[in-house]
């Protein structure tokens, strides 16, 4: 433990930290959350030193050991989970920077060079757990959470730029929640020296042209199928008893059949979904469906090794506090995670040890293709691109308005889409700042619209001129502190959590698949389809209909309104939000309050994300402001 850390803050740190450049050469210290039982990611960590004198830190999972080992010359015996810290320290020793190239994986790791003079620490590239540091030439603090860097000493104040950033869904991967801090985003290393210098790199480039060629389109279908199912025993090396989240998609649910033919005989796989609050009612026409239930118990009833748990979600600000104290920030997306609460302590009951998930998956199996009708249009594919249309959700009055609005209206400027929204009534160029509801001399004054618009988080545009653009927007952007969300979901709960869809080989084989891999025959997410064929229901396979998440939002937050009230009154006393917040926009919307569901744009960004977000804003400078006493 640091010499001089008060006992409290001790107390309450995570299931582990690192302190590396100390006057002795380096010091590893671990703690625990409050007494629970920590990550089954963590319970491994320990401190490996090898024969040179290099010493490590490993958090997470290798997914390809018996390769590597066979790469580096090692007895497979040593490919085993409690061994990753020392495979990883020898690729490291044997390739030094390029080491994260040949490892697949969910993990982050820290290495201390034999002298004591530099520290280098990286993430893996798709998914990993998350890292922040202060490095200031006298000393060099990494951690998984910044209290462990407030235990070291840094002062704990928010960096008012960043976190008005988050406010508006503006990306800043980088950069920490507080003064002095940073983070590593995925795919990235950084080397901090003792002398206060330091390098910050990309090892891995997210944005890589990348080309997957078959001779049949059975051949990709198989190779997708057998990646699946590698991704899937690779996810559950070690579990002892495993779960899934499984909804209506096709996503969870393809994972969720594979998964199970990786387990032992005779054992279930539990899979847990949630439902929505009991007066939801599902809408009888529309894109969207709200209530997975029906859909999953058909798949249980087809597929009996899976054995399903349905919860129904919790209040909307569900353990907002405690997940503040896990993960020391509040990201923008943590305001829609409530519904996991009720399925993760499910989860935990049942005593899982490991949780899959598929939330990639939108980004590799079952990807839409969107950027396939302008390329079908200007590569001449008349008849992909008229059935494509044709088949569209919300269907259009035309074919050619649909080859119009997706085969040309993308390739437009930003600047000319915005116009032609404005000229249809929308006005999407306020959407993130209204989301944000901050005082316009606030936006003015750290110029959000101008750098919104320079990373195009702004124009919320759903169709895309290019695959390139595809990828830069859905997949190029980082994780956006979804690896901070998730962990603190693995400390709560005492679970880890893994993302099948965000397997490495998966990934960049999905990436490079041609587009009518996607968007073929007039159908959309064609390769999900076609792998869920004879495994899935025909119910989940062509369901055309999406998934609509917060479904349910009036009837969770409708009871609490008079909280939300109270919320905003007390952070108009607030300094820092009382300076930043529009509060005359958010008494206006509470005097407003819709009587019932109304799931229109304008609604759903007003009261469904507004509204919550002013809230978990105002109760996470309220932990900020107690923590600092």
């Amino acid at each position: 433990m640091f010499a001089g850390q008060p006992a409290a803050t001790a107390a309450a740190g995570l299931s582990h930290f690192f302190k590396a450049g100390s006057a002795a050469g380096g010091q590893i210290v671990r703690g625990r959350l409050g007494g629970r039982a920590a990550s089954p990611r963590s319970a491994r960590l320990a401190l490996t030193t090898s024969a040179s004198g290099h010493r490590v830190l490993f958090h997470g999972e290798i997914d390809n050991r018996r390769d590597l080992a066979a790469q580096l010359g090692l007895p497979s015996a040593q490919a085993q989970p409690a061994g990753d810290d020392r495979l990883y320290l020898a690729a490291w020793e044997r390739w030094s920077d390029d080491c994260d190239l040949r490892i697949a994986g969910d993990y982050c790791a820290l290495i201390e060079t034999a002298d004591g003079r530099s520290t280098r620490i990286s993430r893996s590239p798709w998914r990993g757990p998350p890292l922040v540091f202060a490095h200031d030439g006298e000393r060099t603090i990494v951690a998984a959470v910044p209290r462990v860097l407030f235990a070291a000493g840094v002062p704990e104040e928010l960096d008012e730029d960043r976190f008005i950033a988050n406010l508006v869904l503006l990306p800043d991967p980088q950069a920490g929640w507080y003064k002095g801090t940073s983070r590593i985003e995925i795919g990235h290393l950084a080397w901090l020296h003792r002398d206060g210098s330091s390098t910050l790199r990309a090892y891995y480039d997210h944005m890589a042209r990348r080309e997957t060629r078959l001779p049949r389109r059975e051949d990709y279908v198989e190779a997708a199928d057998a990646l699946l199912r590698e991704a899937s025993a690779a996810a559950l090396t070690g579990a002892r008893n495993p779960g899934a989240f499984l909804s209506g998609g096709l996503d969870s649910t393809n994972v969720a059949v594979r998964a199970q033919d990786c387990l032992p005989d005779g054992q279930r796989l539990k899979s847990f979904t949630f439902r929505p609050h009991p007066a939801f009612r599902e809408p009888q026409s529309g894109p969207y469906f709200g209530d997975d239930g029906p859909l999953v118990a058909e798949l249980a009833a087809m597929h009996p090794r899976i054995e399903p748990h349905f919860a129904h979600a919790g209040d909307y600000d569900a353990r907002w506090d405690d997940m503040f104290l896990a993960i020391g920030i509040a990201p923008y997306a943590l305001q829609n995670m409530g519904l996991y609460h009720p399925i993760l302590a499910q989860a935990q009951g049942e005593g899982c040890d490991v949780i899959l998930d598929a939330e990639m998956g939108n980004a590799t199996i079952s990807t839409r293709g969107d950027w396939g009708y302008a390329e079908y249009l200007f590569g001449g594919r008349w008849r992909e691109l008229y059935r494509a249309v044709r088949n569209l959700r919300p269907k259009p009055s035309s074919p050619w308005l649909g080859m119009f609005w997706h085969g040309i209206v993308p390739l437009l400027p930003d600047s000319w889409w915005m116009a032609y929204q404005r000229q249809q009534g929308r006005n999407p160029q306020v959407t993130n700042l209204a989301v944000a509801s901050l005082r316009q001399d606030v936006v003015d004054g750290h110029d959000l619209l101008a750098r919104l618009q320079q990373t195009r988080s702004l124009s919320m545009r759903s169709q895309y001129a290019s695959r390139r653009q595809w990828q830069d927007i859905a997949i190029g952007r980082g994780s956006g502190e979804m690896g901070e969300i998730y962990q603190g979901f693995e400390q709560l709960y005492g679970l880890r959590i893994r993302d099948v869809t965000a397997y490495r080989p998966l990934v960049e084989f999905c990436i490079g698949l041609p587009t009518d891999l996607f968007l073929h025959d007039g159908m959309d997410r064609w390769l999900a389809r076609a792998l869920g064929k004879g495994l899935l229901p025909e119910s989940i396979r062509n369901n055309t209909r999406y998934g609509l998440h917060n479904c349910d939002w009036h009837e969770r937050i409708a009871p609490r309104r008079d909280d939300f009230a109270a919320g905003v009154a007390a952070a108009r006393r607030d300094p820092l939000l009382g300076r930043i917040l529009d509060f005359d926009r958010l008494d206006t919307l509470l005097a407003r309050w819709p009587d019932q569901t109304d799931m229109s744009d304008d609604t759903i960004r007003d009261f469904a994300m507004a509204l919550p977000r002013a809230a978990i804003t105002a109760r996470f400078v309220r932990y900020v402001r107690g923590s600092n006493g």
